[in-house]
């Protein structure tokens, strides 16, 4: 499950992950997040700007999929984000991302 948060000031779309982000999942949090970047948050009376960074928080991260890899590189190639990062990760996370090589492409602290 995702928590999705937009700093006007930084602006940078930040996303909170919970749980097990497995195919199920992940499918459901990226249209979370697509729909946000296509049209802004419910109660929102605008979408976010032209080009933003994103934030994923992977404190709360019990297990990643390789469906949420796929969703870590379309959202870091996405033409309206600037940066892409990726923080908080666990141990086993960051080896997940190192054997697929994404550690090469994503920026993970």
């Amino acid at each position: 499950m995702v928590k999705i948060a937009f700093d006007d000031e930084l602006q940078v779309l930040k996303c909170l992950f919970s749980g097990r982000l497995d195919i199920v999942g992940s499918s459901r949090d990226e249209e979370a997040i697509i729909g946000f970047i296509d049209q802004g948050a419910p109660g929102r009376n605008n979408p976010p700007p032209a080009e933003f960074a994103v934030l994923f928080d992977l404190a709360e991260a019990e297990y990643i999929s390789s469906a949420f890899l796929r969703l870590c590189l379309s959202l870091a190639r996405h033409d309206r984000i600037r940066e892409f990062s990726i923080v908080n990760s666990s141990p086993s996370a960051r080896k997940v991302f190192s054997v697929a090589g994404l550690d090469r492409v994503l920026k993970i602290l």
